[in-house]
């Protein structure tokens, strides 16, 4: 008796089928709806009327594409050459004979010769030293790499085929990651359960996923969805390189569910965005038993600087891969972050956080420059002018009394504003003096 067992690449499970001899010979035909759109896994199991059973190892068969009906790369659908117009993409294919250059791939375009006033196609090399060096304009002959994400902007419309290509059956798929930012992209032509690959592999200091968001190209939110023939931003919290491995049992379920991981339990936990025009970046601070004071995975980096930057970058200079745009350490009755707002952009711009939770005693924001204090349980937005950057502390006290040190006088937002009864100033006031005489003139709107 000689059976075939076949699964397509994205399924668990075998099926048998007996097949049967034709002059000695045994044969099996596969049809393409068997490869589910990416390939087949077989092997052969042969018994002898003795019961003697042998079998063959696993063998894999992958989708190969004709120049003729080769896949488009759907991801590309913005164009025009604005920086809203750029996109992260992957090509998850092997390209035979031709070393998966950019010239075979993106012939489309200029003859697949990168031109920077027709086409762009750009590397983010996360093992530089310095952040200004780390995009690399790829050229024609730059070699396409399986799990790599790449920037693409085109001005024109234009239906990028890639050729003849083998669909990546790779599994599993490893993709090594520097410490700090790497621009990865997905090495199947199916969605990808990023949970999934996180739980799977078991690395807590690999973050979550950021994507680009064509609405605002400085926002940057958070992702657990890879899709095909896309690429994402993913930080790694290590001093050293960590290699991830995808798999097919990674894709997203039938039912479009994607896995839910186990939350940090926080003592507390503050988002804060900050907001300039259209665009918008996002921050956080914390305290968790777990957290440390220096840099762990319960923080997250600041994102690299793209062409469009509003961010929030706490201060962390005993890490050499960057600031940190989530800074969660250890509880305790008293803690201050300092952080930057910094902009590609100048003009007004707003801080915002959410309604403080009643487990937080007292949380202050001081704009350093203005010397302005803001209740950050009273108000939940401090609007102030952006010129490059931005100097801000966060104050935080157990103790709903307490009265933060100033190294200079410090005068707060006035609050309710309006009122109707009562005002009230806060005052801040150096600590190099043990008493002071506080003289407060208010004129009305006449002077």
């Amino acid at each position: 008796q000689v059976e075939f067992f076949t699964r397509s690449i994205t399924a668990t499970d075998f099926e048998a089928t007996d097949v049967s001899s034709q002059s000695g010979t045994y044969s099996f035909t596969v049809n393409e709806a068997d490869l589910d759109g990416v390939g087949l896994v077989f092997f052969v199991r042969a018994e002898d009327q003795a019961g003697n059973v042998a079998e063959t190892e696993e063998r894999t068969i992958s989708l190969t594409f004709p120049e003729s009906s080769s896949p488009e790369i759907s991801s590309i659908t913005r164009f025009g050459g604005k920086v809203e117009d750029y996109e992260i993409i992957a090509i998850p294919f092997n390209f035979p004979g031709t070393g998966n250059r950019v010239q075979e791939i993106f012939n489309e375009y200029n003859g697949g010769i990168p031109d920077k006033t027709i086409w762009r196609l750009i590397k983010y090399n996360a093992s530089t030293e310095t952040e200004e060096s780390n995009l690399e304009d790829l050229v024609a002959s730059s070699p396409i790499q399986i799990g790599a994400g790449y920037f693409f902007n085109a001005r024109e419309a234009a239906e990028v085929k890639v050729g003849a290509a083998e669909v990546n059956t790779e599994d599993p798929q490893d993709i090594v990651l520097q410490p700090g930012w790497n621009l990865i992209g997905n090495p199947y032509i199916i969605d990808i359960d990023w949970n999934s690959v996180l739980a799977r592999n078991g690395i807590a200091e690999v973050g979550p996923l950021r994507v680009i968001d064509p609405a605002d190209p400085a926002r940057w939110p958070e992702s657990t969805l890879l899709s095909k023939y896309k690429g994402a931003f993913v930080n790694l919290m290590s001093t050293t390189a960590q290699t991830i491995t995808f798999s097919y049992a990674d894709k997203i379920k039938p039912d479009g569910r994607i896995s839910t991981p186990e939350l940090p339990d926080y003592e507390w936990f503050v988002p804060i965005s900050l907001h300039q025009e259209n665009h918008s970046g996002l921050a956080s601070v914390g305290m968790h038993a777990r957290a440390t004071t220096g840099v762990d995975a319960l923080d997250a980096l600041t994102l690299p600087k793209w062409i469009r930057y509003l961010e929030i970058s706490f201060d962390h200079p005993e890490f050499r891969y960057g600031d940190l745009s989530k800074d969660i350490v250890p509880p305790s009755e008293k803690y201050s972050w300092k952080f930057n707002a910094t902009s590609d952009q100048n003009g007004p711009t707003t801080l915002r956080w959410d309604h403080i939770a009643a487990n937080i005693q007292s949380l202050k924001l001081l704009d350093i420059s203005n010397q302005v204090m803001i209740d950050m349980s009273v108000q939940t937005a401090y609007t102030f002018s952006l010129n490059g950057t931005k100097r801000f502390k966060i104050l935080y006290s157990t103790d709903p009394s307490e009265q933060f040190l100033s190294e200079q006088v410090n005068i707060g937002e006035a609050y309710p504003n309006p009122f109707d009864v009562q005002l009230t100033i806060p005052i801040a006031l150096p600590v190099n003096s043990s008493s002071y005489d506080v003289t407060l003139i208010t004129t009305d709107l006449a002077g």
